[in-house]
Parts: structure tokens; C-alpha cells; sequence
């Protein structure tokens, strides 16, 4: 018997933390960046040293909002995929065509826990 044969690449196919109370996730969006950028230059203007602190997550998500539901309000705390951030905004649109969709975006700061 021969052995399988496997061709091509594996891929993570998109599943998302629909683990909030509040809501049924349709997308997600997270970033991480540095929130300090340092540069130094010699005498001449070249940058010869570049500094890069205070690692930053930001997470920016999307879902249908459940049947009489509590919206979180800015400045709360919400965790997603094991990470808690500080809520930033949050948008709540509405149609008469369609579920209400609520949008999330915050942050997590390296040294705030």
C-alpha cells in the first residue's frame, strides 16, 4: 500500500473567538505594533539607531448583536482570544434590511495589565 501523498500548503482557514455574550463574531481583525519609535542620527542626518518600545495590540471586530444584548461602552474591558483590551469605540449600525451590526476596536498596552 502506498503512502498518501500531500500536495500543496496548509492554511489556517479563519475561524474567530465567538465567545462574547453579547454578540455573534463575524470578523476580526488584530494588530500588534510599537507604540514608541526612536530613531537616532549621526552628524550627518542618517539614522543609525533605530529604537522600537511599548508593544501594542489592537483588535478591531464585527457581529451580529443577540436578542436584548448589553453592549459593552467604551472604556470597559473586553477579552478575546485570551488577550483583554481597553474598548476604544464601538459602532452599533442598524438597517431595516438586516440584523444590527456592532464593531468593536481596542487596544492592549504592553504594560498595563
Amino acid at each position: 500500500m502506498a503512502l498518501p501523498q500531500t500536495y500543496g500548503e496548509a492554511h489556517d482557514f479563519g475561524p474567530v473567538d465567538v465567545s462574547q455574550s453579547f454578540i455573534t463574531i463575524q470578523s476580526d481583525n488584530l494588530k500588534e505594533n510599537c507604540n514608541l519609535h526612536v530613531e537616532v542620527k549621526d552628524e550627518q542626518g542618517r539614522i543609525v539607531t533605530v529604537r522600537k518600545d511599548d508593544l501594542q495590540k489592537g483588535i478591531n471586530f464585527v457581529g451580529i448583536l443577540k436578542e436584548s444584548a448589553t453592549i459593552p461602552v467604551p472604556g470597559n474591558t473586553i477579552t478575546y482570544g485570551a488577550v483583554t483590551y481597553i474598548i476604544d469605540d464601538i459602532t452599533n449600525d442598524g438597517t431595516n434590511e438586516s440584523f444590527r451590526r456592532v464593531g468593536i476596536n481596542g487596544r492592549k498596552y504592553q504594560q498595563i495589565a
